[in-house]
């Protein structure tokens, strides 16, 4: 199969990254890249092949807002997936 889907990983913390990794790259189909803060990446010089964002977000982590609305403002098309703890950090990613 073609490695056509680009997947871009989010996770401040090494051993949760690795573990990511190491599960989503069983998948067929896709190829990764994993980044330890959305600082580390120009949002407009994304693989065009990005499809899927995960960011596994901790509490200890600067919220990723302005990264986000600049990745959904220029590729309107990506899947973003945030894992986030339950509480008051999920409610302000709802929005």
């Amino acid at each position: 199969m073609n490695k056509n889907i680009g997947v871009l990983i989010f996770d401040s913390s090494g051993y949760t990254r690795s573990l990511l990794l190491e599960r989503i790259a069983r998948i067929a189909g896709c190829f990764l890249h994993a980044y330890e803060q959305v600082g580390m990446v120009q949002v407009d010089k994304l693989p065009a092949s990005t499809a899927i964002v995960l960011l596994n977000h901790h509490t200890t982590d600067t919220p990723p807002f302005e990264f986000l609305a600049q990745l959904k403002a220029t590729y309107p098309l990506v899947h973003v997936l945030a894992i986030v703890s339950p509480g008051s950090e999920k409610r302000i990613f709802e929005p």
